[in-house]
């Protein structure tokens, strides 16, 4: 959750919990709003510059697990 909230600031979001005993509870989370829409360029020059930066920690204790998702990431990154 601390992780969520990190990347939900980070776009000046907010989040709130209501909780209820027996019932569970909900989060919600708030983002401001644009009025901007991305352009598909922009958008594509965005996922490539996050691909080409990002590591991923895969941690499972099956084997299985982490090979698929190995796989399934480096299949991604390549788009």
């Amino acid at each position: 959750m601390a992780a969520v909230l990190g990347i939900v600031r980070g776009h000046k979001g907010a989040m709130n919990l209501y909780s209820t005993p027996g019932k569970g509870s909900t989060f919600k989370v708030l983002l401001p709003a644009s009025y901007e829409a991305p352009s598909k360029t922009r958008m594509q020059e965005s996922m490539q510059s996050k691909h080409a930066s990002a590591t991923a920690l895969v941690v499972d204790d099956e084997q299985v697990v982490r090979r698929t998702t190995k796989a399934l990431l480096e299949r991604s990154a390549i788009r």
